[in-house]
């Protein structure tokens, strides 16, 4: 057991502990009517999330010129957009809808038993080989380069001073976050254990069937339309699932106090 306490906080503000999963899909944009959208209170649209944006200029230069043309100008980055209703936006003194940060709060079980507040960041999707609306008005099947990625980040916020997450929650909590479909029996127990109902709930944008499964809210996050050159578009079919896997890929930055060397 690896009883080392991690550094929590907002990457976006210091250096802080945080876990990137990414889940590969295919896409095949399907002409939405216009007046659809009002329909959901989420859609995608073209933009970078505030940490993406802030650090655009290194991350494009750290790449070599292949890979920065494969995912800066060969892909397209989006952002999900939570719409305020009609009586909120009112309130706000405007008739429209307002877009507002999709990001979620919800609490987990840490090693001790103690319950432990962590962010998921605004899902981001990024599209490769995205078509313009022209080619897609002539386009009548999926195009094999037509991937796309479904990108969400976690983070614990500043820890009170009774509650201090360490290494072993983290690497618990990513493990059992990743599967978007149940690995082996029982398996819905442990995530159930660890993460929750209330928190399930949270973490399911749109609404909440009383069938779904703890795995359905990745799935979900690829229902939500997208808004591409003025029109929208459903994102998804049903044979969206080309990974041969039921985990997504986990990339995490585990800081820990006194760096490294503690792990001696």
């Amino acid at each position: 057991m690896c009883h080392l306490p991690i550094v929590c906080g907002n990457p976006k503000v210091r250096p802080a502990t945080f876990t990137r999963f990414v889940l590969p899909f295919a896409y095949n944009l399907k002409h939405l009517k216009e007046e659809s959208l009002s329909e959901h209170p989420h859609h995608y649209e073209v933009g970078h999330s505030a940490s993406g944006e802030a650090n655009l200029k290194w991350r494009k230069n750290y790449f070599t010129e292949e890979t920065r043309q494969a995912l800066f100008k060969r892909a397209t980055w989006l952002l999900l957009k939570e719409t305020v209703n009609g009586e909120d936006s009112a309130a706000r003194g405007s008739d429209s809808p307002k877009p507002m940060d999709a990001s979620r709060k919800f609490s987990i079980k840490i090693s001790d038993g103690r319950t432990c507040e962590m962010v998921m960041s605004a899902p981001q999707i990024v599209l490769f080989e995205l078509p313009s609306v022209a080619e897609l008005n002539h386009r009548r099947e999926a195009h094999l380069l037509q991937i796309g990625f479904l990108v969400v980040e976690t983070h614990f916020p500043e820890p009170n001073c009774w509650i201090q997450p360490t290494l072993d929650d983290l690497l618990r909590f990513n493990e059992l976050f990743r599967y978007y479909d149940e690995p082996f029996n029982n398996h819905s127990r442990q995530v159930d254990k660890m993460l929750g109902k209330c928190a399930i709930h949270k973490l399911t944008y749109g609404k909440s069937e009383d069938n779904d499964s703890v795995y359905r809210r990745w799935s979900k996050l690829l229902e939500f339309p997208l808004v591409h050159e003025g029109k929208v578009y459903e994102i998804v079919s049903d044979d969206w699932d080309i990974y041969a896997d039921n985990r997504l890929f986990v990339w995490t930055c585990a800081i820990v106090y006194g760096g490294g060397g503690i792990l001696k």
